[in-house]
Formats: C-alpha cells, sequence, structure tokens
C-alpha cells in the first residue's frame, strides 16, 4: 500500500514551525517507520485501528461511528485515564502536569494495544512519545485524522476550557492551533500509516472511507500487527 500522502494545509504550517524537538523525534519515528511494515503487509484483517489526529479532528465521533459499523469495541484513551484516576482531564493537568499526565497515558495505550478488534480514540498528544507509536502500529493500522485548523477551532470553541492545551490559547484561538498544528504535524505524518480528512465532510463519508482502505477481501482474518 502506497505511503499516505501530506496534506499541504497542514504540513506547510507544520514545517515553519516544527521546533527542534519536534523535529527530533520526528526523525526517530521516521528510523523506527524503517525497521517495520506492520501495515503494509498485512494481507489480512488489522487486529485495531486507531485514530490519531488534533483535537476537534473527530476522534472519538468517527471512532465510536467505525467501531458501531464493525461491532467492534470503541477506546477512548483519554476516557480510560480520566475512569482509571477519577478525575477529568483538566483536573489531572492542573494538579499533575502534562508530564504526569503523559506517565499515565503510556500505560493505557501499551494496555489497550494487548486487545484486538478496537477502534481506539488517542489523545491529540499520545504521539508524543516514540512508545505510544510503536505500540500503536504494531497493534493494526493507524489513520491519522485531519482537519483544517478553522474547522478545528469552530469544532473545539465551546469546550476549550475543557481542553487544558487549548485554554491557555483563548485570546486568538487559529493562531494558538496553528502553532501546535505545526509542532505535531510532523509527528502525526510520521506515525500514520493512512491519512483521512474530515473537514466539511459527512460522518458516513468519514466512515466508509476508512472501511475502503482498510477492509481487506471476504476470507481474510485478524494477522499479528507485524509480518515477515
Amino acid at each position: 500500500m502506497p505511503r499516505a500522502s501530506r496534506p499541504f494545509h497542514i504540513t506547510h504550517c507544520a514545517l515553519r514551525g516544527s521546533s527542534p524537538a519536534a523535529r527530533r523525534q520526528e526523525f526517530r519515528l521516521r528510523l523506527w517507520n524503517q525497521s517495520t511494515e506492520s501495515f503494509r503487509n498485512m494481507t489480512g484483517e488489522p487486529c485495531n485501528i486507531t485514530l490519531i489526529g488534533f483535537m476537534g479532528s473527530g476522534k472519538s465521533t468517527v471512532g465510536r461511528a467505525l467501531a458501531g459499523r464493525r461491532d467492534w469495541r470503541f477506546v477512548d484513551t483519554d476516557e480510560v485515564i480520566s475512569r482509571t484516576a477519577g478525575r477529568d482531564i483538566p483536573t489531572l493537568f492542573a494538579e499533575e502536569g502534562e508530564a504526569k499526565f503523559r506517565d499515565r497515558e503510556t500505560q493505557i495505550v501499551l494496555g489497550v494495544c494487548a486487545g484486538q478488534r478496537q477502534v481506539i480514540a488517542t489523545g491529540g498528544g499520545a504521539i508524543l512519545r516514540p512508545e505510544n507509536v510503536a505500540a500503536l502500529r504494531g497493534a493494526g493500522v493507524v489513520i491519522w485524522l485531519t482537519a483544517r485548523p478553522d474547522v478545528v477551532v469552530a469544532r473545539t470553541r465551546h469546550r476549550a476550557q475543557e481542553r487544558p492545551l487549548l485554554a491557555a490559547g483563548m485570546a486568538d484561538p487559529l493562531a494558538h492551533v496553528l502553532q501546535m498544528l505545526g509542532e505535531r504535524g510532523p509527528l502525526y505524518q510520521a506515525a500514520a500509516h493512512l491519512i483521512v480528512d474530515t473537514s466539511d465532510r459527512s460522518l458516513q463519508a468519514i466512515v466508509r472511507e476508512i472501511e475502503r482502505k482498510t477492509t481487506p477481501g471476504k476470507d481474510a482474518r485478524c494477522s499479528s500487527g507485524t509480518t515477515t
């Protein structure tokens, strides 16, 4: 399967605004990509489908619909983190800081990846740690859901206070989103097997595209994440 093409509206700002740390992270992920062909060489149904992407890209909404269509389990890693910690995400960020939250996130991601026949919606920052990316790619197909920056702002405006990293940019939401996409865009690109844009599209159309790109022949079975 050919590599996913890079959408201009994301990567133009991503390359322009990438920090040295983000570029180093992208380099490490690309080295990892070269060492495995976990999805591109699969001949059977992927054991899991993971949706990555920036907040407001539609991961939870699309994930629930896709899981229902496939009769698979839906897992939202942020919901699992909140449930196991007994606190919501903003409270965890405020009380423990981002580093501790990322530790919790990695623990949950690694545990979820042990399952099969799941649609997994990750938090927007899950790709910041290479071990998360390695686990998700090894467990199935990873799909980057994209959306134009203005679409992201429109979708998240009414819940920005519930999203700690967006709340910091309330003065100029669009500029803040562009900055964060610039930092994370290369990491999403490096982690993904496939890219699906969700801007100005119906939920049904998005789900159909994912189904078309991930459903093998009718006789295929769920294979392991990596083939030799």
